[in-house]
């Protein structure tokens, strides 16, 4: 009997867990979109760059 118990209470706690990363998760992906705006913007100008440089060699 103890035994299902503890199990039980380790299954609860695991649930728990799941509910508030659940919960959170929205959250964490909406605060990340403007950092990916950003990423995306220096890599498009990186990759600008690059291609200027490219054809400035070329002969």
């Amino acid at each position: 009997m103890e035994a299902t118990t503890g199990l039980m209470l380790i299954v609860w706690l695991l649930g728990l867990v799941l509910v508030v990363a659940w919960i959170i998760l929205p959250f964490a992906l909406i605060g990340t979109k403007p950092l990916l705006r950003e990423l995306l913007a220096q890599a498009k100008e990186t990759n600008a760059r690059l291609k200027a440089a490219q054809e400035g060699r070329k002969p």
